[in-house]
């Protein structure tokens, strides 16, 4: 597996097991755990294990319970057999819930074994949820938009990531407006306190009233084939507004520290991050 991860042009997403020969093997870059991680590591799989098991028998109980109240007397022949009368997307429920719920175990103990860094984490996670789904057509979880947790969750790193640039000298405060058509990120400058509330409002902001807007301040002509696909991004003295369509990718913490990092590099050249009204 760490063969095929570390050769393919697919760094190993969604590749199957092939045979490598005994050649090949002295290739496979083997990572050189500690001998406690590796303790840990065989302690997290028979924990994972007996979790597994014993979750599986816990949903089959309640299914079972269900279907007795409903239907009377049922038999059940083997303790991880379901109801004959459950449906294949029933079963496909159960099981993709349970593995969801292993897996984000899984993930918590490995970042706590290797002390994985937070941001190194959200980007992990930011991957998960929202470029490897990308690999398969039939998953449209990219496309979907975003929560307010989600919504929340971007302004929150957003805000730390320009609050951390400044050192102390000023503030952020996060705003989110958002549309069926648009989402509006504002960022104010704020030297007197620090602000950690989020405001996230339903508006009817459109692409055709942003642009509308935009011909009327500067007053130049827009084409009106101009549309926005990737983001755009207005300055007005120490407030930023950041404009991107309502899908998920968008949106993730990930991008708020990509978001940052380039307010970071436009502002440094007219030091507006230091400046207020």
């Amino acid at each position: 597996m760490y063969y095929l991860f570390f050769n393919s042009e697919q760094w190993g997403i969604f590749k199957r097991a092939k045979s490598i020969s005994k050649k090949q093997r002295g290739k496979i870059r083997i990572p050189n755990f500690t001998p406690k991680q590796i303790k840990k590591l065989s302690d997290l799989y028979k924990k994972i294990v007996k979790t597994e098991r014993d979750e599986l028998l816990q949903i089959i109980k309640k299914v079972w319970k269900n279907k007795k109240k409903l239907a009377g007397n049922t038999s059940q022949k083997n303790q991880f057999d379901l109801p004959s009368d459950i449906t294949e997307k029933e079963r496909k429920d159960i099981k993709s819930k349970l593995k969801a719920e292993l897996r984000k175990k899984i993930d918590n103990n490995i970042f706590s074994i290797f002390e994985i860094p937070e941001d190194i984490r959200a980007a992990i996670k930011d991957f998960i949820k929202t470029k490897l789904p990308l690999d398969n057509s039939s998953i449209k979880i990219p496309e979907r938009k975003p929560s307010n947790k989600e919504l929340k969750d971007y302004a929150l790193e957003l805000r730390e990531e320009l609050d951390d640039y400044v050192m102390g000298k000023s503030y952020n405060k996060v705003a989110i407006n958002k549309s069926k058509e648009l989402i509006e990120c504002v960022v104010q400058v704020n030297k007197s306190k620090k602000v950690t509330s989020v405001d996230i409002k339903e508006c009817n902001l459109t692409i055709e009233k942003l642009f509308a807007e935009i011909k009327d301040n500067l007053k130049i002509p827009i084409n009106q084939s101009v549309y926005i696909q990737k983001g755009l991004r207005l300055y007005a003295g120490p407030t930023v507004y950041i404009y991107k369509l309502p899908t998920l990718i968008n949106w993730t913490k990930t991008q708020a520290k990509i978001d940052a990092g380039e307010i970071i590099g436009d502002a440094i050249p007219s030091n507006e991050f230091h400046k207020t009204k």
